[in-house]
């Protein structure tokens, strides 16, 4: 039998109809909409699930190819809810929730794309549509990086480019600015200002200037 379509009603006595090759349902539809690939017991409007076979080669999942040339042909999926509800792409192990990424959250003022954690019962990261905001650990940003929590900087923090940057070197805390270190705070808690080695709590040094004298510090009053 190469391929064969049939009906009747299952164990459950709904109506099904399918369509298969061999002797293997590919293609099952059930009474009351639900259509399942790869399975005889749809849970939802379509249900997918891989053959199960140990070949690391079948997986259950969904390909969309384009074949044409952009604008005229494009592949996507659409999520469009309808007033108020929520729209979602929810990710689960063994049939356990972990993390969703929604639409909406049922408020259709709330132009917010979420990532939520059910192992967290939060939100970890918020893209607020409104303000253009990105929020970790606050589903409310108020600039456009707002950070709730500790920040673990492995290297360096950037200014627009190398010139200006905070970074790391050794186990010393640098400050660059003009393509510089203008400033090192040690390991020992010692400060540097023009100097990279600083060997006193706060150790200043100054190149000669034209006149010969050296400024490295100015105090004024009104």
């Amino acid at each position: 039998i190469y391929g064969r379509v049939r009906g009747g009603r299952n164990s459950n006595g709904d109506g099904y109809a399918s369509l298969g090759t061999g002797l293997g349902d590919n293609l099952y539809a059930i009474e009351g909409g639900n259509v399942g690939i790869g399975t005889t017991s749809p849970n939802a409007l379509l249900t997918i699930e891989g053959p199960n076979n140990g070949n690391s080669q079948d997986y259950a999942q969904l390909y969309i190819k384009g074949t044409g040339t952009y604008p005229l042909d494009m592949v996507g999926i659409v999520l469009d809810s309808a007033g108020s509800n929520q729209s979602h792409i929810r990710f689960s192990n063994n049939g356990t929730a972990k993390f969703q990424l929604r639409y909406n959250d049922g408020n259709t003022a709330n132009d917010k794309l979420q990532f939520y954690s059910f192992t967290q019962a939060d939100d970890i990261l918020c893209l607020d549509g409104a303000t253009g905001h990105i929020g970790i650990g606050t589903s409310t940003p108020s600039a456009k990086l707002d950070v709730q929590g500790t920040i673990l900087v492995n290297n360096e923090i950037q200014f627009v480019d190398g010139n200006m940057r905070i970074f790391r070197s050794a186990n010393d805390m640098r400050f660059r600015t003009g393509g510089s270190d203008k400033v090192t705070i040690d390991s020992d808690g010692n400060v540097g200002i023009g100097v990279t080695g600083p060997d006193n709590k706060l150790h200043v040094h100054e190149t000669s200037t034209a006149s010969g004298k050296w400024e490295v510090a100015k105090f004024e009053g009104d």
